[in-house]
């Protein structure tokens, strides 16, 4: 593995720009993702033989995020320089921004710049029927305070009704939902890909600790989570909110069974790091035919899009 690393490594030196450079990051990508797959392999085809080239703007994933790993692991090679050579794109980004990329660039999550709470409740309600946002100065019974923007774990519990010199404007309001089973807090993490739902894992944290403080996560089948239309409305909400690729935050209620959608990840981490190297490397391989089927949707999608 070292070895065959050393030997990539040292070719990058003698080879030009820009395949010294492509070289040396192909070394890197190997290197991460060497407890997952065969890193010599891996590194050679993304150096010289990538089977995709992917650029996303305006970020860049880090090793933690899903899209590095499976770009690795289906060979495609990403590159940050929208001049660079690539065959689609990824509106990439950590914060609210639209789109800058043109339209003759096929782009995943063209249309997925906003996934403020706000956004994300008004979206979920419109498609649901039902309302996860409320009005704090009327609820009655435990709701939940959160800041508006992504990338946060803040958030506390509060009795409603609120006093109106209590509110705060970048805050959200919503109905406290109670998912504790057995003991432990159980969120429903949905990976969305184009219209499919490829697997969901299911997070455990004991019920008195903090968001973060996940213990355990398992794969689990869509259909052994969700019903048939549950898993219609999550895609139909998808494509409501323009994400083509993501994962939902999804959590049941333990009182009136009904799912809520609470967080919209355009840029997810994971899989989850509660799960074993193998069953990371699991999850990876039943991702990637829908992650393949979704960008050869894009492609054909934006490509309809010109022609129009």
């Amino acid at each position: 593995m070292i070895l065959s690393l050393a030997l990539l490594k040292r070719l990058a030196n003698v080879l030009p720009q820009p395949a010294r450079s492509h070289t040396l990051e192909a070394v890197r990508v190997g290197w991460e993702m060497a407890h997952l797959v065969r890193p010599g392999r891996t590194a050679f085809r993304l150096a010289f033989r990538p089977r995709r080239r992917i650029v996303t703007y305006p970020d860049a994933p880090s090793r933690y995020q899903v899209l590095f790993k499976l770009a690795a692991y289906n060979g495609f090679r990403i590159v940050t320089d929208p001049g660079d050579r690539h065959d689609l794109a990824f509106h990439f980004q950590y914060h609210a921004r639209p789109c800058e990329l043109p339209r003759s660039t096929p782009t995943v999550n063209r249309n997925c710049g906003d996934v403020s709470k706000q956004r994300v409740a008004q979206t979920f309600a419109d498609t649901f029927g039902y309302a996860l946002a409320v009005d704090p100065l009327t609820f009655q019974g435990l709701l939940v305070e959160k800041p508006d923007s992504n990338h946060t774990f803040e958030g506390r519990v509060l009795q409603g009704p609120l006093r109106r010199e209590d509110i705060k404007s970048d805050r959200v309001y919503e109905r406290y939902i109670d998912t504790v089973a057995d003991g432990e807090a159980v969120d429903l993490r949905t990976p969305i890909y184009g219209r499919e739902i490829p697997v969901v894992y299911e997070k455990r944290r004991p019920k008195d600790v903090g968001l973060k403080d996940v213990r355990s996560a398992k794969i689990r089948s869509p259909g052994a989570v969700f019903s048939p239309q549950e898993q219609a409305l999550l895609v139909q909400f998808a494509g409501a909110i323009g994400l083509d690729y993501g994962e939902l935050d999804v959590l049941r209620d333990v009182k009136d069974q009904r799912i809520y959608v609470v967080d919209v990840n355009n840029t997810p981490a994971g899989p989850p790091k509660q799960m074993t190297s193998a069953e990371i490397a699991a999850a990876l391989d039943l991702l990637s035919p829908s992650f393949n089927r979704m960008l050869d949707h894009v492609i054909e999608r934006e490509g309809a899009w010109r022609g129009a």
